[in-house]
């Protein structure tokens, strides 16, 4: 498990701050989730895909 990947997911969000949700309905810091897909294309706690497959 990428455990410090997984430490940016653990802040509150703020009122005003931009929050993205993927599929799988579980939200993030539109900041931090971008940077995890740029790697993963799954959620990083339920490990749902976040995009479709091309296949």
């Amino acid at each position: 498990m990428e455990m410090g990947l997984l430490f940016l997911f653990q802040e509150e969000f703020v009122k005003g701050e931009e929050v993205g949700r993927l599929r799988c309905e579980h939200q993030y810091h539109v900041c931090c989730i971008r940077q995890w897909l740029l790697q993963k294309n799954w959620c990083p706690v339920c490990k749902a895909p976040a995009l479709p497959s091309l296949n």
